[in-house]
């Protein structure tokens, strides 16, 4: 038998700025974007399982718990853009983006010393901890854009370093991971093909990184419900994404109708995937890489 509940709440909000210059008639310009976002949430939850066995020297496993946690994070990012003309119609475009993610899971537990008392007065050690995680994430990107009376396209290669680094403090102890970095290409292309303003094709291609959370990072328990656990994996790396995009879209204002398909393909290298384990006297759920998911 088993009875979770949980009661919280929570805010977030995100924002951007931008400033563009035109250096020139030609097409030379300068761009900067600052975006950035917070979140916050609080929570207030009870937890109570209980596995009995038929097997009467196996002992039954009982857990009964009160837990506050609080969830909260940001994330920042700049974004530097210079484009320069190179003769008729042809562009190159250097950009670089910076961009920060931290977050942070606060989780206390609370066990009774007395259990036929209503009181939870006994810190749960084994459920109680403090993770934080911080993913640093950069791209250089070079493009060249061409632009044709009938088309245009962009192709891109960037280098995309990034770098994580989690901190576990428990009760009994801090650990804290070594700082891991990461070099992938993020390269980039798209294609648009216009017959006139009313039917157009494009064509999109880009390839970027993702972090691992902050509890799949952790080196341990991170939930039990009887014999069923949780566990984090520190080993975990950023994966790796290709998307293709497709639409074709056609209007016909004479009859007021349109046409439209659209079309996605992803691709992804060390894909972050749960992994569960059956075992004799439950289920063990973790994390790990996989490549070839699309």
């Amino acid at each position: 038998s088993a009875l979770y509940s949980s009661d919280g709440d929570g805010i977030n909000f995100s924002g951007d700025l931008w400033f563009n210059r035109k250096l020139n008639t030609k097409g030379r310009s300068f761009t900067v974007r600052l975006s950035g976002g917070y979140n916050n949430s609080d929570v207030d939850g009870f937890n109570y399982s209980k596995t009995s066995f038929s097997d009467h020297s196996v002992q039954d496993s009982i857990i009964d718990q009160r837990f506050t946690q609080k969830d909260n994070g940001y994330n920042w990012r700049v974004r530097l853009s210079y484009v320069e003309p190179l003769g008729r119609n042809n562009f190159m475009e250097l950009v670089y983006n910076i961009r920060n993610t931290h977050s942070e899971v606060d989780k206390a537990s609370y066990s009774k010393s007395n259990p036929s008392s209503d009181t939870y007065d006994i810190v749960d050690n084994e459920y109680t901890r403090n993770v934080k995680s911080d993913f640093l994430n950069q791209n250089i990107t070079l493009n060249f854009r061409s632009e044709r009376r009938n088309f245009n396209y962009t192709i891109g290669l960037g280098l995309e370093p990034s770098r994580t680094k989690t901190t576990i403090e428990e009760v009994t102890e801090t650990r804290k991971s070594p700082s891991k970095n990461y070099l992938n290409f993020a390269p980039r292309a798209r294609f648009n093909y216009i017959w006139n303003k009313r039917q157009t094709l494009r064509i999109d291609y880009r390839g970027s990184a993702s972090s691992p959370t902050a509890l799949q990072l952790f080196d341990g328990l991170i939930s039990q419900s009887g014999y069923n656990k949780t566990i984090g994996n520190p080993d975990l790396r950023p994966s790796f994404e290709n998307r293709v995009f497709i639409r074709f879209q056609k209007y016909n204002p004479e009859k007021a109708s349109s046409v439209m398909f659209f079309g996605r393909f992803t691709h992804t290298s060390n894909d972050i995937v749960t992994i569960t384990k059956f075992e004799d006297l439950g289920r063990t759920t973790t994390y790990a890489n996989v490549n070839g998911n699309w």
